[in-house]
C-alpha cells in the first residue's frame, strides 16, 4: 500500500515539475522575445512610433537607405510588425490577464495604430490576431470591446 501511495506521489511530482519547466520555459521565451522586440526598436527607431497616418504613408513609401535593392521602409516595417505581434501574443499567452503588460503592449500598439487599422480594412486582421489580443488592440485604439468565441482567447 505505501509502495503503491509513493509511485503515485512521485507521478504527481513528475508532471508537476514538468508543467513547472513548461510554464519557465514559456516565460524565457516571451522574455527574450520581448527583449529581442526592444532591441529592434532601439537599433530602428524610425519602425517604432508610425503612430499618424502620414507618418506611416512616409514609411510605406519613402526609400530605406538600409535596403540593398532601393525599397522603401514597408519591408523592414513589416518584419517590426511580425515581431511586435509575435512577441505580444507570447506574453499575453504567458501572462494572462496581466495588467501591466496588457498596458505595455497597448502602448506599443497605440504606436502602430494606422498599420492595425490598416490591417483591420484589408480584411485579415481576426485571422491574423488572437482574440486576446484583439482585446488589448480595441482597448489601445479605444474601439468596441471584442466578443470572441471560444476557450484560452
Amino acid at each position: 500500500m505505501i509502495t503503491a501511495v509513493t509511485a503515485v506521489l512521485a507521478v504527481y511530482l513528475g508532471i508537476d515539475q514538468l508543467n513547472t519547466a513548461r510554464q519557465l520555459q514559456a516565460m524565457d521565451s516571451a522574455y527574450n522575445s520581448w527583449n529581442n522586440l526592444n532591441q529592434a526598436t532601439l537599433a530602428n527607431p524610425e519602425l517604432a512610433c508610425p503612430n499618424t497616418e502620414e507618418a506611416f504613408q512616409r514609411l510605406m513609401t519613402a526609400k530605406d537607405p538600409k535596403s540593398p535593392i532601393g525599397g522603401t521602409y514597408n519591408d523592414r516595417y513589416t518584419a517590426y510588425g511580425y515581431m511586435l505581434a509575435t512577441t505580444s501574443e507570447q506574453i499575453l499567452e504567458m501572462a494572462p490577464g496581466d495588467k501591466r503588460w496588457e498596458f505595455l503592449i497597448a502602448e506599443r500598439m497605440r504606436c502602430n495604430a494606422p498599420a492595425l487599422r490598416y490591417i483591420q480594412k484589408e480584411g485579415t486582421y481576426e485571422k491574423r490576431y488572437s482574440c486576446r489580443l484583439r482585446r488589448v488592440i480595441a482597448t489601445a485604439l479605444d474601439q468596441p470591446p471584442v466578443a470572441c468565441a471560444g476557450k484560452g482567447d
